[in-house]
């Protein structure tokens, strides 16, 4: 899971999708998988009318999924207390690992947000955990669809958003 998560490799991700379809059915197929993934959710309590899953890195066109899909399955994670910690320990920390390294360097939520970055062209996104000042994890997703102008901005703007949830709680 850290490659998958801490340095997106996306053969992880397809790989661990297809563990998922060879688990649940039997059959290490990304459809299985994806069956697999819907079909746990569902038994969790989310809504999965409008979560269309094509492959396991995110990289399809075909892929839509709401920031609301990712926090709940934060949510869903953070639940089950024998896996949140190695979970959570797979994802990139601010200021110190992974595709966070060098946000939040000189800010007072490094070391306190953990999550998975996302980019293709005009999108930026991250999802994961913030320990707020009050010791409270708060589970979130936010996404940049279609934005126009360099990254760098964008990425800022998104750094300040997560520093504001971890200031505010």
């Amino acid at each position: 899971m850290t490659h998958a998560n801490r340095k997106s490799v996306n053969l992880y991700c397809e790989a661990l999708l297809k563990a998922i379809g060879v688990k649940v059915f039997g059959e290490g197929t990304r459809e299985k998988g994806v069956e697999g993934v819907i079909d746990y959710l569902n038994k969790k309590g989310m809504d999965t009318t409008a979560f269309f899953m094509e492959d396991g890195s995110g990289l399809s066109p075909r892929n839509a999924v709401t920031p609301n899909h990712l926090s709940q399955l934060m949510k869903i994670i953070h639940s089950d207390k024998l896996s949140f910690d190695e979970f959570k320990n797979t994802l990139p920390l601010a200021g110190e690992s992974g595709t966070l390294r060098y946000m939040f360097r000189k800010s007072v939520a490094k070391g306190k947000i953990y999550a998975k970055s996302g980019s293709m062209t005009r999108v930026r996104s991250y999802t994961g955990y913030i320990k707020g000042r009050s010791g409270k994890w708060i589970a979130f997703s936010v996404v940049l669809n279609d934005y126009t102008g360099k990254s760098g901005p964008s990425r800022h703007l998104l750094e300040r958003f997560m520093e504001n949830l971890y200031t505010a709680n």
